[in-house]
This record gives structure tokens, C-alpha cells and sequence, in this order.
């Protein structure tokens, strides 16, 4: 998922990441915490805060 935000901002730099949110849903689904993980992914606005998102949830070590 954070590669795939990588991509989007480096391949489509014009596009709002707004577009990329979308893809969370697919992401961020059928585990627990997806639920609060997604809501918290929806209000990102880069790759850099997604990743931010996922550390402070637990799900990418340091």
C-alpha cells in the first residue's frame, strides 16, 4: 500500500492524493483494526503521513 502511494505521488505528481485514498479501502479491510486504520488513512493527504498512519498503528516496525 505505502508503495503503491510512493508511486502514485512520483508518477502522477499533478493528481490530488485524494485519487489514492480511494485504494485504501482494498488495502486497509478484513483484519483487526482495519476499520480504524482505513478512517485514519482517509484523512491523509501524502504518502509520507499514510506511513505515518500505519507506524503509529502498529503495522510497520522502525
Amino acid at each position: 500500500m505505502l508503495e503503491h502511494a510512493r508511486l502514485f505521488e512520483q508518477l502522477l505528481p499533478r493528481k490530488r492524493f485524494a485519487v489514492m485514498r480511494r485504494h485504501f479501502k482494498a488495502y486497509a479491510s478484513n483484519f483487526h483494526g482495519a476499520a480504524e486504520l482505513r478512517a485514519a488513512l482517509m484523512k491523509t493527504e501524502s504518502s509520507t503521513e499514510a506511513e505515518a498512519v500505519v507506524r503509529a498503528a502498529g503495522f510497520l516496525s522502525a
